[in-house]
């Protein structure tokens, strides 16, 4: 029987939780890309399908849709599909899409698009959580498509492979964040993210970049400050709390919008 640290059982556990997030959602998420002059695909950002009163959506982040106004965009599922619909996004401020501080996009997807998706699974709305805020002791597992891992085309079957990364961490407080005049708890998430991270041998290994994830997935992955949570006698509740937006290198801090707020806007001016 071997007897694991403290540290060990916390670190395990991060893995268990990281692994069941991917099991729970990786049928819902995928990656966007764009269209170089010569025609092969350029990775930009990442997407999310839910469903809600039995219409399913499409959300990402409101600047990888604005890439729209230069190239066609595709979602890259078993094959690369066009995206056509109409997207409710946050307006630009003052038209600067870098001062809008939501950056969400939402379209409701038509039924031929949703049969040329193939097997694919949009998120439950009840997997959503649209009444969470940030809570100091919950790990949360960040999930998408970064750029490194996903512009490698095949030109002989017009492919590229898709990989998906996540990783887990903690979340950075407001009072103590110099970007606390940016963002706002009960709107946003800070959640670190260091340019190194550590194995569970205590071994230095580099994060992969960032740039891709916009518009990738922020889930609450529970309460690693409860020993029961850690042992797994407790049940887990994974669940979807916020949109992956932006990274702030000198910070080492990623921002989500939380979900809350997300919907709440969108469906507020779609009843509207």
């Amino acid at each position: 029987m071997i007897i694991l640290t403290p540290s060990q059982m916390v670190f395990e556990r991060m893995n268990e939780l990281q692994e069941e997030c991917k099991s729970k959602f990786r049928e819902s998420i995928f990656p966007i890309y764009g269209a170089k002059e010569d025609g092969t695909p350029s990775h930009i950002g990442t997407c999310i399908l839910f469903e809600k009163d039995c219409k399913k959506y499409l959300l990402t982040a409101a600047h990888v849709i604005d890439w729209n106004d230069i190239t066609t965009i595709y979602i890259s599922c078993s094959e690369f599909i066009k995206i056509e619909s109409i997207f409710g996004a946050s307006p630009k401020i003052e038209g600067s899409r870098v001062k809008d501080k939501l950056d969400f996009a939402i379209a409701e997807l038509p039924d031929d698009f949703i049969s040329e998706l193939g097997n694919v699974e949009f998120i439950k709305f009840e997997y959503i959580n649209t009444k969470s805020t940030q809570v100091e002791g919950h790990y949360y597992v960040c999930m998408g498509f970064p750029n490194s891992r996903n512009k490698k085309f095949n030109p002989s079957t017009s492919s590229v492979k898709s990989q998906l990364a996540s990783f887990g961490s903690n979340s950075v407080s407001f009072s103590k964040s110099k970007m606390n005049h940016s963002y706002l708890a009960g709107k946003h998430f800070l959640i670190e993210r260091e340019k190194h991270s550590s194995n569970e041998q205590g071994q230095k290994i580099s994060s992969f970049g960032f740039n891709g994830m916009s518009g990738g997935m922020l889930v609450d992955a529970g309460d690693l400050s409860d020993p029961k949570y850690v042992a797994g006698v407790s049940k887990n509740n994974l669940k979807l709390v916020g949109l992956i937006t932006e990274y702030h290198k000198d910070e080492q801090t990623i921002v989500a919008t939380n979900l809350g707020e997300v919907m709440d806007s969108y469906f507020a001016r779609k009843s509207g």
